[in-house]
């Protein structure tokens, strides 16, 4: 500002400025439920990618503490400044209306899209765009609609309640949550097994239950409540699986995954901390009023791994060996401290590692 520089955009990338996929602007922070909607957007604030690191406490739930106390920016990993002598100059490169860019993670270029949340008159609003041409893609048995719009419906999430629960280890409250959330599905499945389907890894099986084609992602982090004691609203329909989803398969999806970020994140909860991320989905699992067990999971890896190669142009193989050692993590082991990403490394290197 010394300098002539008073026009200024203070923008926070994280996991951190080499690999950012998300960009948060400081006005983010100073919205009426900034806290909740950075949580949301950011959800595990810390990832190191070059060196496993000691987990001494509950990443996200720590994060929450200093987002709410006003202090977001201060703790942020990373910051990138553009700066002007004139306003309109900077305003052509970095609208004010424009607060955060999620750049999306990895997936091959077919598959790649980006959310764009920006103020107006009417409140926030959510961009979700393509990368390069428009329209639904496809590849094999997977069909994506990357383009929506619409107002950002604010709310705290089912998974920021669910952590909140794990957090004062309230397994009451966890439970209540998770049923909720079952409850939801169950409504949107139906038991016919339908005419002819499309053949892909989550084609519902004959006489249980379907989910319809656009609910394949089912992460509590996807359901919104936009006020207390609301019924919380889907909001991510991007994948089309033609003649629906199996339900089974799509709740293991969801937990696994929930699981798994409990462990990488450090995350409290009421279970023994020597948990692996496999026991600790079965765990959430039965909270959430579903039988399922050890084969049914053992069954879920070859339906996930064939779909996260397809997403993102990996080797089926390769991405069930990741899986398997993912589900083997607990927070008592040093593989908790290795993050889990799909990307190609060589076998030799993971095993020195210790990974």
């Amino acid at each position: 500002q010394e300098s002539g520089f008073p026009a200024q955009r203070w923008l926070f990338p994280y996991p951190d400025y080499k690999t950012p996929s998300l960009i948060l602007s400081k006005d983010v922070f100073d919205l009426e439920r900034g806290a909740e909607i950075a949580d949301q957007l950011i959800r595990l604030p810390v990832e190191d990618y070059a060196y496993p690191r000691t987990m001494i406490s509950d990443d996200r739930a720590v994060h929450r503490s200093f987002l709410s106390a006003g202090l977001g920016p201060d703790v942020a990993n990373s910051f990138l400044v553009l700066a002007s002598a004139d306003e309109e100059a900077l305003r052509g490169r970095c609208p004010q209306e424009k607060l955060a860019w999620h750049l999306g993670g990895e997936r091959r270029s077919l598959f790649k899209r980006r959310h764009l949340l920006r103020s107006g008159e009417s409140g926030l609003r959510m961009e979700c765009h393509g990368v390069g041409k428009t329209g639904p893609r496809r590849r094999g048995w997977l069909e994506q609609h990357p383009d929506s719009m619409g107002p950002f419906i604010e709310g705290r999430s089912l998974e920021q309640e669910f952590l909140e629960a794990c957090t004062r280890a309230d397994e009451e409250m966890l439970v209540g949550i998770l049923r909720e959330w079952s409850d939801l599905l169950r409504a949107a499945a139906d038991r016919s097994a339908g005419g002819a389907r499309v053949m892909h890894p989550f084609t519902p099986r004959p006489s249980v239950p379907a989910l319809p084609p656009d609910m394949v992602d089912l992460s509590l982090s996807n359901f919104i409540r936009p006020k207390e004691g609301a019924r919380p609203v889907y909001i991510d329909r991007e994948w089309v699986l033609e003649g629906g989803v199996d339900l089974q398969l799509a709740v293991l999806h969801a937990l696994w995954f929930q699981a798994l970020d409990l462990v990488r994140g450090g995350a409290r909860h009421p279970w023994p901390e020597d948990l692996s991320v496999d026991d600790l989905c079965l765990k959430l699992v039965s909270a959430a009023g579903f039988e399922f067990g050890k084969a049914d999971l053992r069954s879920f890896y070859p339906v996930e791994a064939e779909f996260q190669a397809l997403v993102c142009d990996r080797d089926v193989e390769a991405v069930f060996r990741d899986l398997s050692s993912a589900g083997e993590r607990t927070l008592a082991t040093s593989g908790a401290l290795c993050p889990f990403r799909w990307t190609d490394l060589p076998g030799r290197w993971l095993e020195s590692a210790g990974c």
